[in-house]
């Protein structure tokens, strides 16, 4: 389905409540800047999975009652949700600051009793002085910062689906390795179409970086499995950052970017240079990722 179809049907989404709507609503907008702004959570390949059944939907739900709570006071908050899309969103970060944000959970009722009972123990855990406020406060930052960057871009939900959609579609494409249309994808890219799925590849990271952590435990660290795991760690970035196309961020574009000169400086400190071209190259200084295709295809190579 091409986007303007998929636009049409969206905006036409109609909810059970007007807290499924904002729920919902919540986690596409975190979604996109989770993918826009991957470094601002700290969250290593190894780590998302984990953190995707604790600290996003947490987020989400912040995010959830600030839309909520907003709606309300905007008279917005129609029972089946159609109004959702015109909640303006300015609004809804000023009740995620320091000084609203007590209140603003204080105020959510959630008919879920699962979800009233996550914002009770969140509140409880920021109004605790006697302990670390830490991933409380982590959420409510990322929930702050998420809706503050959407605001930023468009003054309403509504504003901002075309950008939402965008990102959900170019990793349906990513994770089914269909190429996104017009992406203008030089050649030596090409090295993708052998491998295997991105999510199949985000799965290797993971375990890599498992035995890896097993080795530093053990004392048994190799150089080699390290620079494996390094092939492998900026090659999925890569293809994170391709897969997004036209809709890449700066973000995303500098963490691959990175990524890929540390596996340059690795390779010219130490010549593992695997492909026909060596780190110590001229040609890799400026194209850094180019260096991290020609070893991730050697490696592929490798592999049979």
């Amino acid at each position: 389905m091409d986007i303007d179809k998929h636009l049409q049907q969206v905006t036409q989404a109609r909810f059970g409540s007007a807290w499924e709507g904002c729920v919902s609503w919540s986690g596409e907008l975190t979604t996109w800047y989770l993918a826009q702004h991957p470094s601002t959570w700290k969250l290593p390949v190894q780590k998302r999975t984990e953190s995707s059944k604790t600290v996003l939907p947490y987020v989400e739900l912040v995010t959830a009652c600030a839309l909520h709570s907003t709606a309300v006071t905007e008279r917005m908050a129609a029972p089946d949700g159609s109004q959702l899309l015109a909640v303006p969103l300015a609004s809804a970060v000023g009740l995620l600051d320091h000084d609203q944000i007590l209140g603003t959970l204080a105020s959510a009722s959630p008919p879920d009793d699962r979800l009233a009972e996550a914002l009770h123990d969140l509140r409880a855990a920021l109004e605790d002085k006697q302990r670390s406020r830490g991933n409380a406060a982590f959420i409510v930052q990322q929930a702050h910062d998420s809706l503050a960057a959407h605001a930023e871009l468009g003054r309403t939900v509504g504003d901002r689906l075309r950008a939402v959609l965008e990102i959900r579609h170019a990793f349906r494409d990513a994770l089914g390795q269909e190429p996104p249309a017009g992406l203008g994808v030089e050649p030596d890219t090409a090295v993708y179409d052998r491998a295997q799925t991105v999510e199949q590849h985000a799965t290797a990271v993971n375990t890599l970086q498992a035995i890896l952590r097993a080795d530093k435990i053990a004392g048994t660290e190799d150089h080699r499995r390290n620079r494996n795991f390094l092939v492998q760690f900026a090659a999925l970035h890569d293809r994170y950052a391709l897969a997004m196309g036209d809709i890449v961020s700066d973000d995303v574009l500098i963490e691959a970017r990175d990524f890929a000169n540390v596996l340059v400086d690795l390779d010219r400190r130490h010549g593992g240079s695997a492909g026909p071209l060596p780190a110590s190259d001229p040609r890799w200084t400026d194209r850094p990722r180019n260096y991290v295709r020609q070893e991730y295809g050697a490696y592929l190579d490798w592999l049979g």
